[in-house]
């Protein structure tokens, strides 16, 4: 009798082992099988889409200076999407949108192109001051030009203006998700792209007032006011408005803290639909 129960435990105990190693080898299986989430961004495929699509808006003064800051197209009849800090000071002057012609560096033959411009006139049509947000509308259309149009040539090298739409994305980021600025900070002629992260959605920052914001982890200088924030798919999830103060009383157009605020293209969208709409 005690043989016959020690061989039924025995053969428990080995149905038992047999279960545990062939479920431990089916997770296994599984996770060998099952493609690793990865939280990747192309930064040159992602740059080499959006070129075309930022602008640098210039604003005169009253006191005959300018004022600069970043933009980009989010329709092919010629409207551009900007912040509305950027043009506050003179909302009712003539602006000036200014697409860069394609840089030429060639060291062998030593030829050197840049800080060449297409620029248009443009007036603001359109505010949203709580999100600080505007919408400019250019005199002319780039779009509907031939492509064959070439601004500068140099040797072989023809080069020209590039012109693309922006695509919004309206549904708010994850934080920790993935994203590149793109503008022209401290108004330089040149594009600049800088990579970053979704830190924190946001609502009610002191410095902001009451509406909703998208915090992201990268250095934001004067003149990336306006300027587009994209995910890993070339898609505007937010524009860049300024810095979050790293001390109370810093004006957040000139903060550097290392966290930047983005208004979400919800709101963008939303002046698009009211003017056309009109």
């Amino acid at each position: 009798m005690q043989r016959a129960i020690r061989s039924s435990r025995q053969l428990w105990i080995l149905v038992l082992v047999v279960t545990i190693i062939g479920f431990g080898a089916q997770c296994k299986s599984t996770a060998a099988g099952e493609k690793p989430k990865e939280d990747t961004m192309n930064l040159v495929q992602v740059a080499k889409e959006v070129r075309g699509e930022i602008v640098q808006i210039v604003v005169p003064l009253q006191n005959g200076s300018n004022s600069v800051g970043s933009g980009f197209w989010v329709d092919q009849r010629g409207y551009v999407a900007t912040c509305w800090h950027v043009v506050r000071d003179n909302p009712t002057a003539t602006l000036t949108v200014q697409s860069a012609v394609e840089p030429l560096f060639d060291l062998e033959k030593n030829n050197m192109v840049f800080s060449n411009w297409e620029a248009f006139s443009a007036k603001v049509v359109a505010k949203d001051e709580i999100n600080d947000l505007a919408l400019l509308k250019i005199a002319g259309n780039p779009f509907i030009r031939p492509k064959s149009a070439v601004l500068v040539k140099i040797g072989d090298k023809a080069l020209t203006a590039q012109y693309k739409q922006s695509t919004l994305k309206t549904a708010l980021p994850e934080p920790g998700q993935k994203i590149l600025l793109a503008g022209y900070p401290l108004g330089r002629p040149y594009l600049v792209v800088q990579e970053g992260s979704v830190a924190s959605v946001a609502h009610s920052l002191p410095e902001f007032g009451p509406t909703l914001k998208i915090l992201i982890s990268t250095v934001a200088n004067p003149g990336n006011s306006g300027g587009p924030v994209l995910d890993s798919d070339s898609k505007v999830i937010g524009i860049l408005e300024g810095g979050l103060p790293s001390r109370p009383g810093r004006d957040p157009a000139q903060a550097q803290s290392g966290i930047a605020v983005v208004v979400p293209a919800h709101f963008l969208l939303q002046l698009m639909n009211a003017v056309h709409d009109k």
